[in-house]
This record gives structure tokens, C-alpha cells and sequence, in this order.
């Protein structure tokens, strides 16, 4: 064994080989160690890493974050402040949702649960219908000028229907239709036309997706009629019907975001009828009585949610949705309102009229 002394300094040392091979393995072994601890600590921290993530709530999209100006802070105060009073009246015992929205960039200036707003999906009922007058006057010859009589009953698809309004609502032109919001003659129309159409057209404006879509293909004929009506297969955010009645309300080429898919089915010349109808509504139509004359266009819906029978008499519960914009020749503000027991055209435009009229004052 060679000892080292103070003469060997400076001297290249030179060990032997047996020594050499033992210091290499020990280096290695030592930083195959690290990178194995290394590893098992990524291993657990990451998945408790990941965990912590996912239980953090979710970021609401940012234009609930954009900066309101003076004016809307006061119009949310005051549509809050009524909103809360309606939950004192009748409706205490009932869950009732609105949200009233900037109609150029679609900012919610008022809404008393964004959850229920961005994730919640409803029935549309008869706001459906915005998109059967669409799709009648592209397919049905002289649907303008037609003139159907609702006489309070309706054969289709081996079943017998009766009118929502008692006795039936006669003579109907597609417009007066929609804005009395008439079942029956929807109900006549839309199986002449194919229901990819129908479907297409949902699809394109993210109504429904391809489950949606194939239950509404192969439903059975009574079904699909309840479908075209807004009763089954059909569930929307009321986010994605305040995007809807933007879209009329302005058209596509001034909304930030531009929508997808609304342009391809309404054109011009469709928008500007359905605006026409959905002004009806608030005049002549569904709305009127609760509306009383306030400025807006819109359309009313309820869909079923149970039945029952009552001294031999079927009791039919339904929701109640209100869509509409408001004023009509220049529009502001989008509104949606959702009860969650009631009728669209009572109660939805009553809750939403309440509202809109605190905010004018």
C-alpha cells in the first residue's frame, strides 16, 4: 500500500484500478438513488397537486369580470333590489331565475345566479318556434299567406292534440301563430318538412349536440312533435338564449363575440320577420296582458314538467320562460327570466317586465 506524504503533493495521484471501479460505483449508485427519490416525491406530489386544482371553482367567463360603467351599476342595483322583492310575493316558494345583458358584448349587467346562467339547462318551450318560423318560411311554399284554423283539436301521428287556448285560436297566418304562440299549427307544418333540417339547424347555433340530435331523428312521431315545440329532447343554457336573442336583436355583424352557426340558418330576411312576430308578442300575443304596453319584442315558453288528473280534468305544470330585448327599435338590454312553476306568458314576461321597468326608473 503506497502512503501518501507531504512530497507527493502537486503529483498526479494515480490510484489503483480496484479503487477506481469502487468510487465509480459509488458515484453511480448515488445518483441513481437521487433520481429514484426524486421520482417517488413527483409521484406523490403531483396527483395531491392536481387534486388541489380541480376542487378550485372554476373561472367564470370573463365578461363577468368586465368593468360595468355608472349607469349599469345602477341599473343592476335597481333590477336587484325589485328581484328580491318579487321573492317576497307569490313567488316565495318558488325558484326564480333573470338575467338581463348588455345586447352589443353580451356582459351580464344583472343575474341572480351565474351558475344557474352558464350551466344550467332549460326547456326552451315555444322559444323554439324562432326557429320553425325559420325553417316553414324556407320550406313551406306560401307559408307567409297561408292560412291555417286551429279549431282546438289536431290528428297527427295517430294521436289527437288539443289547443292550449280553449276552443282553439281560428284563423292563423304563420306570424299570428307564432306571437299566440299556437301549438297546433306548428305541430301541422313542421313534419313536412324532413327533420334534418330541423335538427340541422339546432345544431349549427349549438342548440343540441349529436346525442340530442339522434334522439329528435328517431323519436317516434308524437315525441317529435312535443320536440318542435320545445318539450322534449331540447335543453339550453339560458346563456345560449340570451346569445340567441342578441343575435335578432342586433344582428350578427355588430355582437362581440360574433355567434356561430345563427347567420347560416336566419338570413335578412327571416330575422327581420321573426323580429316583427316577437314584437306581436309583446303587443298583440302571449306577453301582452303582463307586459302592458312595455317596449320590448320577445317571445314567451313553458314546457311540461308533470301532470295529473284532477276531477277528471288533466293538470298540466309547466315552467315558464321569458326571452326577450328591449327597446325595440334600439336595442340595449337582453332579458331571461325562468319560474320554475307557471306559464311563460304570465309569469315569465310579469317577472321580467317588473324588472326591466325598475331599471328604466
Amino acid at each position: 500500500m503506497k502512503i501518501f506524504t507531504d512530497t507527493d503533493c502537486g503529483k498526479s495521484l494515480s490510484l489503483p484500478l480496484s479503487v477506481t471501479h469502487f468510487i465509480y460505483a459509488l458515484f453511480s449508485f448515488l445518483f441513481s438513488f437521487s433520481f429514484f427519490s426524486f421520482s417517488l416525491i413527483l409521484l406523490f406530489l403531483l396527483p395531491a397537486k392536481a387534486a388541489q386544482t380541480e376542487s378550485k371553482p372554476t373561472r367564470e367567463p370573463e365578461s363577468y369580470y368586465t368593468q360595468a360603467d355608472s349607469l349599469e351599476t345602477e341599473i343592476c342595483a335597481a333590477i336587484k333590489k325589485e328581484f328580491d322583492s318579487l321573492k317576497k310575493t307569490k313567488y316565495s316558494k318558488k325558484y326564480i331565475f333573470a338575467a338581463v345583458a348588455n345586447i352589443k358584448d353580451g356582459r351580464v349587467i344583472f343575474t341572480n345566479s351565474r351558475d344557474f346562467y352558464i350551466k344550467n339547462k332549460i326547456s326552451p318551450g315555444s322559444i323554439i318556434k324562432i326557429f320553425n318560423y325559420a325553417l316553414i318560411l324556407k320550406h313551406i311554399k306560401n307559408a307567409e299567406y297561408n292560412i291555417f284554423y286551429c279549431r282546438d283539436n289536431l290528428y297527427a301521428g295517430g294521436r289527437r292534440y288539443n289547443c292550449s287556448q280553449k276552443g282553439g285560436h281560428g284563423e292563423l297566418s304563420l306570424e299570428a301563430a307564432f306571437y299566440r304562440s299556437c301549438n297546433l299549427y306548428f305541430k301541422n307544418y313542421m313534419p313536412k318538412i324532413k327533420r334534418r333540417e330541423f335538427t340541422a339547424a339546432l345544431k349549427k347555433c349549438g342548440f343540441i349536440n349529436e346525442t340530442a340530435e339522434k334522439k329528435i331523428l328517431f323519436a317516434p312521431q308524437n315525441e317529435y312533435l312535443q320536440s318542435v315545440i320545445g318539450d322534449k329532447n331540447i335543453e339550453v343554457t339560458p346563456e345560449k338564449l340570451i346569445e340567441l336573442i342578441r343575435f335578432f336583436a342586433a344582428g350578427d355583424s355588430t355582437l362581440k363575440p360574433l355567434p356561430i352557426g345563427y347567420g347560416e340558418v336566419f338570413n335578412t330576411a327571416a330575422r327581420e320577420k321573426i323580429n316583427a312576430a316577437m314584437r306581436g308578442v309583446a303587443i298583440n300575443g302571449t306577453a301582452a296582458a303582463a307586459l302592458n304596453g312595455f317596449d320590448c319584442a320577445a317571445k314567451t315558453g313553458s314546457a311540461s314538467v308533470s301532470t295529473r288528473i284532477e276531477n277528471n280534468k288533466k293538470i298540466i305544470l309547466t315552467t315558464a320562460v321569458f326571452l326577450g330585448y328591449t327597446p325595440y327599435a334600439n336595442p340595449k338590454y337582453a332579458v331571461i327570466t325562468f319560474c320554475e312553476t307557471g306559464a311563460g306568458g304570465t309569469d315569465g314576461a310579469f317577472i321580467a317586465v317588473r324588472l326591466l321597468s325598475a331599471a328604466d326608473h
